[in-house]
């Protein structure tokens, strides 16, 4: 993985941040980041360590000699949840990086494993209305987009 992403927000922990890197020089795995896009809904220092690890590793400093390419796995969201989960939210998608009910709501309504798994520790944060996802997932296609065009956020 060498395409750029725009992170929810910069390192705000150094020690974090730090073991993240250190444990990809040793060649561990971090759990996955889930995007939507560009666009990181988890994993800032996650990627942040990535996109340090691989420099380092790609400019050989000391000490990354031996030591495998780094790393991340990015599961990508699709774009009919994402849009569910905006109508869910009833923000508009300008708007998602002001809010951890992005990966909050997400959880409730993706069907997909393994993004679900990799946003079981984004639960401890402001939880959605279960009600509201219920209405928005019976929503067809159509009607979801229809609603999206309507409120001006496609």
């Amino acid at each position: 993985m060498k395409q750029t992403y725009n992170p929810l927000h910069d390192v705000q922990d150094q020690n974090k941040f730090k073991q993240m890197v250190e444990a990809l020089r040793q060649g561990e795995t971090l759990s996955p980041i889930v995007a939507d896009g560009d666009d990181l809904l988890t994993g800032s220092h996650r990627y942040a360590a990535y996109v340090q690890a691989w420099n380092n590793w790609n400019d050989e400093e000391p000490g990354w000699q031996e030591t495998p390419e780094p790393y991340v796995q990015i599961l990508e969201v699709d774009e009919q949840e994402m849009l569910s989960t905006y109508l869910v939210m009833d923000v508009s998608p300008d708007l998602w990086k002001d809010s951890h009910m992005v990966p909050t709501t997400l959880y409730e309504i993706t069907e997909d494993t393994e993004i679900r798994a990799a946003l079981k520790d984004q639960r401890a944060y402001e939880r959605p209305n279960l009600d509201d996802v219920e209405e928005v997932l019976s929503y067809s296609d159509e009607y979801r987009e229809s609603e999206l065009i309507r409120l001006g956020w496609i």
